[in-house]
């Protein structure tokens, strides 16, 4: 009697020491990101010094900053249609396919932009970053920030969701990014940010693919935000006394300056007509979408004629140098990129990370201007319809002045019909 007890008393000695030891062999399984309740905004130069940070809070953002959304309009993103027959079943040009799952319910919360301006804000060139408290993040082009298109929409840092619980850390997923897309496009009238007008809105740089290969806007909706970052850009157009310039009218020389890039690095000084981008997706009927290597410099895209060949100094930057000689009867507005191809680092010819470029989305500079852009500062608005104002009435021969744009010889309405189709555009 006695031994069968003490067998069972080493038994249970056993399975109490196996117990023990079994949480040094089980991997801990991690923990889901919680809901964040602050975010910390900070603004760095092109060497990566701090120029301005500061933190706050989701309480704060309602109470002093302009609040968007109200807790009632339905807003959605777009996950990958996982169907391969052509390039427009893949991109689902109709926000249709896969829409019900990226239901990001009735949220308000603030403006990218104004939450920018808290340290400064961010000019043409700069790239601001999204990142998520563990650490998953997104890029995306200062215009796109500032100057959304309607089908876009603004982005916003959502801290309260009528679906998801009311304001955060009940709203589990909150701080997320939302992009607040009208309903223009949308065959259903919903406010949807499909992947079609990513691939409409954004440059090919910030377009997101699931596993690589699908595109799905929904993969730009960052959850759980902790930081946004502002980059100011390495590579600049500029005029010759370095200030930057983004749009060159014909007869100018266009001038481009370094700031931060390799040290004692040669580089050479590639224009090219946008976009220039890794991210390129192609599709063969029948076949998955791939992604395709690196952006080839070419020659025959560079309007110079030339490439010129600079070396950094210990900090990294170049003085203004003159890239392009516009010609003087140059009248179609083209948008440009300008790289600078390491000749030491990386892949020389092709546009990879060892590189650097004025801006990674849309367009560093843009040549000649359109003509409707009477004020000449890259965004068509009031401000050309007031240049236009000045001359209401007077009249002339057939585009006399920049403001007779229906060269008709009279400043009316009719200038002004022309401005209005290019309102909201950006350059």
């Amino acid at each position: 009697m006695y031994r069968r007890r003490k067998g069972w008393l080493v038994g249970l000695l056993v399975v109490v020491m196996v117990l023990s030891l079994l949480p040094a062999f089980i991997a801990p399984t991690p923990a889901a990101a919680a809901a964040t309740t602050s975010l910390t905004v900070t603004k760095y130069d092109a060497h990566g010094s701090v120029v301005g940070t500061q933190t706050i809070t989701y309480q704060e953002m309602e109470a002093h900053l302009p609040v968007q959304g109200d807790g009632t309009t339905q807003y959605y993103a777009q996950g990958p249609t996982f169907t391969n027959t052509n390039f427009n079943t893949v991109w689902d040009l109709t926000d249709n396919v896969n829409v019900d799952t990226r239901d990001y319910g009735r949220p308000k919360g603030t403006d990218v932009k104004d939450l920018c301006n808290l340290v400064g804000g961010a000019s043409a060139g700069c790239t601001i970053r999204i990142k998520a408290s563990d650490g998953f993040n997104q890029r995306f082009d200062c215009e796109d920030v500032y100057n959304p298109e309607p089908r876009q929409g603004r982005l916003v840092i959502c801290w309260y969701n009528t679906d998801y619980g009311g304001y955060v850390p009940t709203y589990d997923t909150g701080m997320r990014l939302i992009f607040f897309a009208d309903t223009s496009v949308n065959p259903n009238g919903w406010h949807v940010f499909g992947d079609w007008d990513m691939h409409e809105t954004l440059p090919e740089s910030c377009w997101y693919y699931f596993n690589g290969q699908w595109p799905s806007s929904g993969g730009l909706s960052v959850k759980n935000v902790s930081n946004i970052d502002i980059y100011e850009p390495n590579v600049i157009s500029c005029d010759a006394s370095g200030n930057a310039k983004e749009s060159f009218a014909p007869g100018e020389m266009v001038y481009v300056k370094g700031l931060g890039l390799a040290a004692s690095t040669s580089y050479k000084l590639w224009i090219q007509a946008e976009p220039v981008s890794n991210n390129k997706l192609s599709i063969v009927d029948g076949d998955d979408p791939v992604l395709l290597p690196a952006y080839q410099f070419n020659a025959s895209n560079d309007p110079s004629g030339a490439q010129e060949t600079i070396t950094t100094n210990a900090s990294g930057d170049f003085s203004p140098t003159a890239i392009w000689s516009i010609s003087p009867s140059a009248s179609t507005p083209v948008k440009y990129d300008i790289i600078a191809d390491s000749q030491s680092l990386g892949t020389v010819g092709k546009y990879d990370s060892k590189d650097y470029i004025d801006a990674p989305g849309w367009q560093g500079f843009i040549a000649p201007p359109p003509q409707w852009d009477l004020n000449n500062d890259g965004l068509i608005n009031i401000g050309d319809v007031v240049v236009m104002g000045l001359h209401w009435g007077q009249t002339g021969t057939d585009g006399w002045i920049p403001e007779d744009l229906n060269e008709d010889g009279v400043i009316n309405i009719g200038d002004v019909v022309v401005i209005g189709l290019h309102w909201g555009e950006t350059w």
